[in-house]
């Protein structure tokens, strides 16, 4: 969820509430109509959105009290004037574990409900879709993203232990493992930035790539990052200057 509030151009994921709060269907998706906080589809599915222009610091306790000052809404609305500061349920205690699969859309068709599109809707969401960044998941891995600007791009969202990332991140680059280097598939690691507290590493491609060309690769990267992460003893000269150099390259979003 940290991607789609930070990252990820249009997605969606849905979740069913506990039964203490009615175990409605919820729909978390990127933006909303009007750049609002939620929406109601005229089909009655809820869309609660995770980039919005009101937040505060804590995601949890932000989504928590849309969800939960729009769960009895039924009727088709937009709104964006549900006030934050206010005492709310967490995403926790609305949803408990339960775990949702994130669905990259090619488009914001995903705001109509499916009696609403007509030619006019069809063509609309025709036009979003030239506007929005091209983005795929790599098959195979969670939250590992492709993107096509001017070059294509992997990011990747390490759910670990910020300092043990950065480290693991500072070993292989001393060692020259982090780049990917794979036949044809050739991606030099460029940086990363802090997205919530995860940190989000980054490769550039040399070439034009599809997702599933570059899984194996992008598979072999992470089992490489993952035991770099977990590996013990403290970093050699070289590897804490990597680490410095990470560092001050880094960019905070939130």
């Amino acid at each position: 969820m940290a991607a789609m509030r930070e990252l990820l151009p249009a997605a969606t994921l849905t979740l069913t509430t506990t039964p203490e709060y009615g175990e409605r269907e919820v729909t978390f998706a990127t933006i909303v109509a009007g750049t609002g906080q939620a929406m109601v589809r005229s089909d009655g599915r809820l869309l609660v959105a995770m980039q919005t222009r009101s937040r505060t610091a804590d995601a949890s306790h932000d989504l928590g009290v849309v969800v939960k000052e729009m769960l009895d809404v039924t009727e088709q609305t937009t709104t964006s004037t549900i006030n934050l500061r206010q005492h709310g349920p967490s995403l926790q205690d609305l949803f408990g574990d339960t775990r949702g699969t994130c669905t990259i859309e090619p488009d914001l068709g995903f705001w109509l409900a499916e009696g609403d599109r007509d030619e006019d809707a069809q063509e609309a969401i025709r036009r979003t879709g030239e506007e929005i960044v091209p983005c795929e998941c790599v098959p195979g891995q969670r939250a590992t993203y492709l993107t096509t600007m001017t070059h294509d791009f992997v990011r990747m969202v390490l759910p670990d232990d910020e300092d043990a990332v950065v480290n693991g991140l500072a070993r292989l680059r001393a060692s020259g493992e982090l780049d990917i280097s794979d036949g044809s598939l050739d991606a030099r690691f460029i940086g990363a930035f802090r997205m919530l507290g995860l940190v989000t590493p980054v490769w550039e491609f040399s070439r034009r790539v599809n997702a599933d060309e570059i899984a194996e690769a992008v598979a072999a990267l992470r089992s490489r990052i993952d035991e770099a992460i977990a590996r013990d003893g403290a970093l050699s000269a070289r590897e804490r200057q990597v680490r410095e150099g990470i560092l001050s390259r880094q960019v905070s979003i939130r």
